[in-house]
């Protein structure tokens, strides 16, 4: 009998499923779209947790721009270094021209116009700097954005790529601004007695207008679209949400006022600390190369705190673009895989650097020619009238170019060559002056030194100004030493003196005004009539310093602008130049000098403001 086979062993359960856990999903970005009274902070916010991001690019902008007018204020500050203390009188001399007196300043004027080159070349850079930095001021923030953010190499792509759409729609839209506020302040300019106001007025209005192009520049930077392409998405976005891009634009307007009040803040604190450079400038190689060092620093400093501002004023554009379109795919252009540049990558373009390097190399050449400026002359008036300002206020400004003659020591007339030296001038100078109570306090008729015609009393001798000469000498005078020092003047239709003997040393002069030293100091005026001087009336006034002499005449008592002009310094005033004596003349019977219209000191007093 079979038995039955035993049933076959069951298969093990299988073990119980694990339980189901979902895929994580690759995280995304969702934008959200502000309102427009939120617009503002997202866009701050959102500069704010960009900072580190934006660090490292300002600085990196703010060398760029000291590599573009770092060259060129290398220039400036190795020529006030030259110029020393008369650089101020020096650069005037140059940029207000003869016209005004100024002595020509041909080395001067040869180094001011290739620094003024290099400027405007660093001008040209500076603006394409400005273009990349906005836009990758733009990209950064649209990296940070959606939470993908852009390394520092990975914007400068991204600014490379498109350059010329940011600049050519930008060049737009600042055309339309420009058109549109000019329009504005025309029509308000019958409507407001206030130009200033009409012109904010008629800015905040253009800022308006031209809301509809308010995301131009993040339509192609985030959007990657072209330059006429941008235009017309920025209008549909307007359309989307009006008050929202009016929003974005008056703030950009408000933020640029505020930029613009602390770059003069700032401007102001340099204008301050300049006197402090100044000196640093001027006294050794050390002190320059700190002051140098200083302006160079600050230059880094002004292209990184201009960078920072812009990104902070793009912040609402770039937080209101995302938020309308949900779209930031133009960035992915600029990404790069790996933690490297591409290969052929560079910070710095070719043209650029180029541009840069020439730049320097012009400076290194320059140095040569700045070295070989001839310093200025200085000016015994100038000094004169300035220290009287500074001992009344800080606010008076004295600018001015009298004309200046310098004269060959040791030429007495009537062969005294090794005569007194008080009588031999060295120098003189001349210029037009107003005449403020200040001044004529310092030749105070009460003075020992000084000396005062009876017509200088008359309480407004000096209102209408007056001409100042100074007459130096090749020693002190000896105030009990008599001598006689004259200055001379000849008018238009009035008789000189004629030249016939050494007898007469003012020949050619019609009026002259003699100062006489001694122990009865005296000043006296003559007029020719053709045939000697005799006394007249002038409100004149006399003072003696050591080896010079000043003397003031009143513009009311001489009949118009002189015609020629001289100095004359007498050892006996009886025998006139045969006594022995000097001349500005090289020959005593010649032409007097040519009066200079334009030699004027101008004395701006800002109390008058207060």
């Amino acid at each position: 009998m079979l038995r039955p086979m035993p049933d076959a062993a069951e298969p093990p359960e299988p073990p119980p499923p694990p339980p189901f856990e979902p895929i994580a999903a690759e995280p995304t970005q969702v934008y959200t779209l502000p309102t427009a009274r939120r617009v503002v902070s997202s866009g701050l916010q959102l500069a704010l947790s960009s900072t580190s991001d934006l660090r490292r690019a300002s600085i990196y902008i703010g060398l760029l721009v000291l590599g573009s007018f770092g060259p060129a204020i290398i220039a400036v500050l190795l020529i006030v270094g030259r110029l020393g203390d008369r650089a101020g009188d020096a650069l005037g001399s140059v940029f207000l021209g003869q016209s005004y007196g100024a002595p020509p300043q041909p080395a001067l004027e040869a180094a001011l116009l290739v620094v003024a080159i290099e400027a405007l070349v660093g001008v040209a850079l500076f603006l394409t700097i400005s273009i990349d930095a906005q836009i990758m001021g733009i990209a950064i923030l649209g990296g940070r954005a959606s939470e993908r953010p852009l390394r520092l190499w990975e914007s400068i792509i991204r600014a490379r790529q498109t350059f010329w759409r940011v600049a050519g729609a930008g060049a737009v839209v600042g055309v339309v601004s420009l058109l549109v506020q000019g329009f504005v302040a025309t029509a308000l300019g019958g409507f407001s007695r206030s130009v200033d106001a009409a012109s904010i007025l008629a800015g905040i209005i253009a800022t308006v207008v031209v809301a509809p192009l308010a995301y131009v520049s993040t339509s192609i930077v985030l959007g990657d679209v072209g330059a006429m392409e941008s235009l017309s998405r920025s209008w549909r976005l307007f359309k989307a949400r009006r008050l929202l891009a009016v929003v974005v634009v008056l703030f950009t307007f408000v933020t640029s006022a505020i930029q613009l009040f602390a770059l003069s803040a700032g401007l102001d604190l340099i204008v301050r600390a300049s006197e402090l450079l100044h000196v640093s400038l001027t006294e050794g190689v050390v002190a320059f190369a700190v002051a140098v060092i200083l302006i160079l620093a600050a230059v880094v400093a002004y292209g990184s705190l201009t960078f920072t501002i812009g990104a902070v004023v793009s912040a609402p554009q770039v937080t209101g673009f995302l938020g309308l379109t949900f779209f930031s795919g133009g960035l992915d252009r600029a990404r790069v895989d790996g933690p490297r540049p591409p290969r052929g990558f560079r910070y710095i373009t070719r043209p650029m650097a180029i541009a840069m390097i020439a730049l320097a190399g012009i400076v290194g050449l320059e140095i040569p020619a700045i070295n070989s400026i001839p310093p200025p002359q200085e000016s015994s008036i100038l000094e004169l009238v300035r220290s009287e300002a500074a001992a009344q206020s800080d606010l008076i400004d004295i600018q001015g170019f009298p004309a200046i003659v310098e004269d060959r020591a040791g030429d007495l007339a009537a062969g005294q060559a090794a005569g007194p030296p008080d009588a031999d001038i060295v120098r003189a100078e001349v210029a037009y002056i107003d005449v403020p109570s200040w001044l004529l306090e310092r030749l105070d008729c009460a003075d020992t030194n000084v000396a005062c015609a009876t017509g200088s009393a008359r309480p407004d001798a000096f209102a209408d100004g007056a001409v100042l000469f100074l007459v130096r000498v090749a020693a002190p005078v000896d105030p009990l030493q008599e001598r006689s020092t004259a200055v001379l003047l000849s008018f238009e239709d009035e008789v000189t003196q004629l030249r016939h003997g050494g007898t007469e040393p003012y020949g050619g002069a019609s009026r002259v005004v003699t100062t006489t030293f001694g122990t009865s100091p005296a000043i006296t005026a003559r007029r020719s009539d053709g045939d000697a001087f005799i006394s007249t009336s002038v409100a004149a006034r006399s003072m003696w310093t050591g080896a010079d002499l000043y003397v003031l005449i009143a513009l009311a008592d001489l009949p118009f602008q002189p015609l020629g002009w001289d100095a004359v310094t007498l050892v006996d005033p009886e025998r006139g130049l045969d006594g022995g004596g000097d001349t500005l003349r090289a020959i005593w019977d010649a032409p007097l000098r040519e009066w200079d219209f334009y030699a004027s000191i101008f004395i701006d007093d800002y109390r008058v403001a207060d």
